[in-house]
């Protein structure tokens, strides 16, 4: 089972608002990855652009080779 730890939220865009007043948002990756629950990680639309904010993941999910994560984003640097 491939797997990759990671550090660093990458959305590409593909990330989609659950709750409005908290802030909360889902993600699907497609690959098992490993990310730390409920420490602040750096957010960013691709691997290669500036960091846009910073999120908390609050719940993550392994199934039929994708990741579930559901983040809180804390604060937000730019909108694009």
């Amino acid at each position: 089972m491939p797997l990759s730890l990671d550090t660093k939220i990458i959305t590409l865009g593909k990330e989609k608002r659950v709750q409005e007043k908290e802030n909360v948002f889902e993600l699907y990756l497609d690959q098992y990855c490993l990310f730390p629950i409920d420490e602040l990680l750096e957010i960013s639309r691709t691997a290669d652009s500036e960091q846009t904010g910073t999120a908390k993941i609050v719940e993550m999910t392994w199934a039929r080779g994708q990741t579930r994560l559901v983040y809180q984003l804390i604060s937000l640097y730019s909108v694009n």
